[in-house]
């Protein structure tokens, strides 16, 4: 993760990684348990809704909710991480961390396209 904290990766960064993850996150019984009661425990959402979603099952679309107030804090991350390693999932740990560096570079890119036009045009 080139030396960078948690809280240095920005919102986008989060996003772009765990959303290539989301649908094998919730699309496995056993994660959706462990999604939802990390979710739960980090006070995103509470019993009632954990409630719902288990009998309505995790849609894509309320799970990307979900997971979007997840990732826009960086630090549930780490917390998410972890117990994904507690619950023996470390392949879906390193998975998401493989993904880090990418997602980082892709931002950077379209940081510096951005930064390059600003430039072109004179915009400061």
């Amino acid at each position: 993760m080139s030396g960078k904290s948690h809280k240095e990766y920005s919102d986008e960064v989060f996003k772009l990684t765990l959303e290539r993850n989301l649908v094998y996150l919730t699309e496995h019984l056993e994660l959706q348990g462990l999604f939802l009661t990390r979710l739960q425990e980090l006070k995103i959402i509470d019993g009632n809704q954990v409630d719902d979603i288990k009998q309505q099952g995790v849609r894509y679309k309320m799970a990307t909710s979900l997971l979007d107030k997840m990732i826009r804090k960086a630090h549930l991350l780490g917390p998410f991480l972890l117990a994904l390693d507690q619950d023996g999932q470390t392949h879906i740990r390193k998975k998401i961390e493989n993904y880090l560096p990418l997602a980082e570079k892709e931002l950077q890119d379209k940081k510096d396209e951005e930064d390059r036009l600003k430039e072109k045009f004179g915009i400061r």
